[in-house]
């Protein structure tokens, strides 16, 4: 099998292309033709586990992209063609919405990732406009930061996500490095670099930041270390809140413990588990998409697939009760992994 590293740039954005389209439209409903092949070396069906549905959009042409939840169990959730964020309560009902197309303030360009600090602020990775967006819970524009720029500002900015213990957010680009900020936006420091080495990262393509693959997302542990899907290395990097490397795990295949095309990670620290989405294309025979838990050391524990071919798992969340849920297409999955 061919290393990350070695598939071209060409074929390695229509498999990211692919996978996003699959994003779209979906549902979490069982479908009994997927193929038994597919259940290889997977301890379980994600199916089985699931305790609760609910739409975010009615067809998913909007893109419900990335998912955060706040102190109250509220879900927000960023609209990539939308151009908006969704508030909803933990039982599916619409909150507020804000947002729409342009560059002004509290207006998006493909906003990607999302994050909520410890007063319930929200924060957005509006990509396409460069910057990172603030607002208050019910979607008042506060401030933003950040423009086109290899050095301490950012290009593209894909994922963010906050520590709600220190006060920091956290914010990958397309330079395949992690900046960090204060509340306000101030800049801190950043680390990484491209490559495949220790620290390093594979997250998006310099020469041409609008025709990119989408980055993962983040998380923090209740310690302040941070976590970061590194998708064209097909692993989890960790490093201290200053930047120091302390652990990787993954590599590509589809075994336990291994990802093809990591997306989505989050922490239940209520619990001491890490959840991942890993989506990989078989050439002809459709689509795997799968849940992997692990221990706060990068162990494996578990891992559960979607059973239905040609669909995606997208980003992750953990409620108040523990249980992770996923974005898929135009639903809000809601699974019980204890």
């Amino acid at each position: 099998m061919k290393n990350i590293s070695q598939i071209k740039p060409q074929k390695l954005l229509f498999i990211c292309s692919v996978i996003s389209l699959l994003l779209l439209f979906q549902s979490c409903e069982k479908d009994e033709s997927a193929d038994s092949k597919l259940d290889t070396n997977l301890d379980s069906k994600l199916d089985s586990n699931l305790v609760g549905s609910w739409k975010i959009t009615e067809d998913g042409s909007k893109a419900p992209w990335g998912i955060a939840i706040d102190s109250e169990g509220n879900v927000y959730f960023s609209e990539l063609y939308g151009n908006g964020i969704s508030k909803f309560t933990s039982a599916g009902t619409l909150v507020t919405h804000w947002g729409t197309n342009g560059s002004g303030n509290g207006q998006f360009n493909m906003p990607k990732h999302i994050a909520i600090d410890g007063e319930g602020n929200v924060y957005v990775a509006d990509e396409e406009n460069q910057r990172i967006q603030k607002f208050t819970s019910s979607g008042a524009y506060i401030t933003q930061w950040g423009n086109p720029d290899s050095g301490v500002d950012m290009w593209a900015p894909g994922s963010v996500t906050a520590d709600i213990v220190n006060n920091w957010v956290y914010v990958v680009d397309v330079y395949n490095r992690l900046q960090k900020f204060d509340l306000s936006g101030n800049f801190i420091t950043q680390w990484g670099g491209t490559g495949t080495g220790d620290g390093q990262l594979m997250l998006g393509n310099q020469s041409d930041p609008f025709n990119q693959s989408p980055c993962g997302q983040m998380a923090v542990d209740t310690i302040g270390n941070v976590y970061v899907v590194d998708n064209h290395n097909s692993r989890i990097q960790k490093f201290t809140s200053s930047g120091t490397f302390l652990m990787k795990w993954g590599g590509k295949g589809s075994e336990g413990g291994q990802f093809m095309y990591p997306f989505g990670i989050v922490i239940d620290n209520k619990n001491g588990f890490i959840y991942v989405s890993d989506n990989s294309l078989l050439d002809n025979e459709g689509n795997i998409a799968r849940i992997e838990k692990f221990d706060l050391s990068g162990n494996f524990i578990k891992q559960w697939v979607l059973n239905v071919q040609n669909q995606a798992i997208g980003a992750l969340a953990v409620d108040h009760e523990g249980h992770v849920l996923a974005v898929a297409g135009g639903n809000l999955c809601i699974y019980d992994f204890n």
